[in-house]
């Protein structure tokens, strides 16, 4: 299903990548190698896969990435885990002030 619906441009949804299992690959050194502006939102509400109880805590996640990736962009939005659809508008925005500045 998924590699169907991945065909067609409109119907390749915001969570596809995490509904094809790319949180169950360890893909660190592609994303750390990545020459290219990254975006990355997180949800004030959001919640880890994991059972680690700590990687749900926002912050403990934010400083991860921002290890990780010192040169992305990195912001909160409200919404948990599935922003477009949760807050839209705040979605929209949050990627229109993002793309202004590259």
């Amino acid at each position: 299903m998924l590699k169907q619906g991945s065909r067609a441009m409109d119907t390749r949804w915001a969570v596809y990548s995490f509904l094809a299992g790319f949180w169950r690959r360890d893909w660190e050194p592609q994303l750390t190698g990545l020459n290219i502006p990254i975006q990355i939102l997180f949800g004030i509400n959001a919640t880890g896969i994991g059972s680690s109880r700590s990687w749900d805590d926002l912050e403990e996640r934010l400083g991860t990435y921002r290890e990780k990736l010192p040169n992305a962009s990195i912001s909160t939005i409200p919404g948990r885990n599935v922003l477009p659809y949760e807050s839209t508008e705040e979605c929209v925005n949050s990627v229109r002030e993002w793309v202004s500045t590259l």
